[in-house]
């Protein structure tokens, strides 16, 4: 190939070894810089669209990944407000078991650690948030930098709202626990309370000064008679230990049960049939209702004393109690 240039004229001879041909033409130095330039510009547009094409490719996949994101983060807070909402009867039942033990037991109200009225805002907040991302996620897919910026936002209100709804069903799990220990140390006190009938029947003899139907001596009774038939089961009404069993003058035969904090006596007995040191439980079958000592008639003598003054009080009290009604007895 030879080069040949004149001026402003180049002439360019090709030549063709095979066929011993040659063959030549000449440009002029402006066509040749414009045939240079197209060049240059048409690489420089090829350049821009391959650029142009990879960034829509990646706002792309980036908007994929993302609604796949704000999807998920939807399932999640949609399950976690299902769980909520299942707990939330068991919480209001819980706070208002857990505000009457708290009055009873610690002579106040325990203050929550968490407004609920929180939960209640954010809900709401939360609802305008999913909106918000539904309507993105249905509107036509530009793949535009707004949407995008619109899913980010979303996703990260979303993915608040799930660490406030854990965050509330964490406490509400607390609550529960919490009530259900403070149950557990009731029913452990309750079972030393006294809280029973201790026979079948009902209240002849009250509590109280009385002529004694057999002195006629007017005399203050330490109990109540509860008349039944003979041999009628007499059970204990607390856990406690037997601390006598036997003949006791005008009680006739007797049981005296110790429990935590009271004493509680069975009198005018058929039978015993525990002994002293035994440890008996709640609702035992102790004696059988008898006519012995100083009696008119088949019934039981049931008496409750203090233990630290030995001094009698008012069974009626003690007769139907439960966690609740016992509460503050303990």
């Amino acid at each position: 190939m030879m080069k040949q240039d004149i001026e402003n004229q180049m002439n360019v001879v090709f030549s063709c070894q095979k066929s011993g041909t040659m063959h030549s033409f000449s440009l002029s130095r402006p066509t040749l810089w414009l045939g240079v330039g197209g060049l240059c510009v048409l690489f420089a547009i090829l350049c821009s669209g391959a650029l142009f094409f990879s960034y829509k490719g990646f706002k792309l996949a980036q908007y994929h990944h993302l609604k796949k994101e704000v999807v998920g983060l939807q399932a999640g807070y949609i399950a976690l407000q299902d769980k909520l909402d299942l707990m939330e009867s068991e919480l209001e039942d819980v706070s208002l078991k857990q505000s009457r033990y708290s009055r009873s037991f610690f002579g106040r109200h325990r203050k929550s650690k968490m407004d609920l009225r929180l939960k209640k805002y954010q809900k709401k907040k939360t609802k305008k948030q999913i909106t918000l991302a539904k309507t993105s996620l249905n509107k036509p897919k530009n793949q535009d930098s707004v949407e995008i910026e619109l899913l980010k936002e979303n996703a990260y209100a979303l993915s608040q709202s799930q660490a406030v709804m854990q965050q509330l069903l964490d406490y509400v799990i607390v609550e529960v626990d919490l009530f259900s220990e403070n149950v557990q140390r009731l029913k452990e006190k309750f079972v030393d309370l006294p809280s029973i009938w201790p026979t079948y029947g009902y209240i002849r003899s009250k509590y109280g000064f009385r002529t004694h139907p057999i002195t006629r001596k007017w005399v203050f009774h330490k109990g109540i008679d509860i008349p039944s038939w003979i041999g009628a089961p007499v059970r204990v009404s607390a856990d406690g230990i037997v601390e006598a069993s036997g003949n006791y003058g005008s009680y006739g035969k007797l049981v005296v049960v110790r429990h935590k904090n009271h004493k509680t006596f069975y009198a005018h007995l058929f039978k015993s049939l525990v002994y002293a040191g035994q440890f008996v439980k709640k609702g035992e079958v102790i004696a059988q209702v008898g006519n012995s000592g100083l009696s008119t008639g088949p019934h039981l003598h049931y008496e409750i004393r203090k233990n630290h003054k030995n001094k009698s009080i008012l069974p009626n009290r003690y007769l139907e109690l439960d966690l609740f009604t016992g509460r503050s007895k303990l």
